[in-house]
């Protein structure tokens, strides 16, 4: 989850806590509520599981060491390596670290169906059976979710209404 701060504001006051606390607490009960599996990570397994996605190893047969969390560093320095580069195409991420290149093709929810059949969810992602339909490759699904800014978007709403009750008797405001 994320939450604007205001410009200058560096810290996020103990009214924004309890807001972001009430909002994790009622999306994992609604998570829960559709049977996903909703867990708050620890910043060591939050590190280690993300810093596997932007530190790539495409040996096998190696071991990886887990990264130890270090309270005085962000946790987005800890997660990403500055050997990590990431290039931007149109419709693909590359991530390269040190010598491996790894494509990340992103599936937007426009991409996925309006209607499925509740017997065909396993293959959602690809044929499970099938080997010409399944996905060759790990895939994760992520979700994430914006809390605006309750005070801008009401005068951003406010100064419409009053932008359109300006225009309504003016010429153009006919054909608007």
């Amino acid at each position: 989850m994320n939450m604007p701060l205001r410009e200058g504001q560096y810290e996020l006051s103990s009214n924004q806590l309890d807001e972001l606390e009430r909002n994790k607490d009622s999306v994992m009960g609604a998570l829960k509520s559709a049977s996903i599996i909703a867990e708050v990570m620890t910043p060591n397994i939050l590190i280690n599981i993300y810093g596997n996605f932007f530190r790539p190893d495409l040996n096998q047969n190696s071991t990886r060491l887990p990264v130890k969390y270090d309270e005085r560093m962000p946790i987005n320095q800890q997660m990403v390596s500055n050997e990590t580069s990431v290039f931007v195409n149109r419709d693909s991420l590359v991530i390269k670290y040190q010598d491996n290149y790894v494509s990340c093709l992103p599936y937007s929810v426009k991409k996925y169906p309006v209607e499925w059949m509740g017997a065909a969810n396993g293959e959602l992602t690809g044929a499970f059976f099938n080997r010409i339909q399944r996905i060759g490759c790990p895939f994760i699904m992520t979700m994430c979710i914006h809390i605006p800014d309750q005070t801008s978007a009401a005068s951003k709403a406010q100064n419409n209404m009053l932008r359109a009750t300006q225009m309504k008797d003016t010429e153009v405001g006919k054909y608007v």
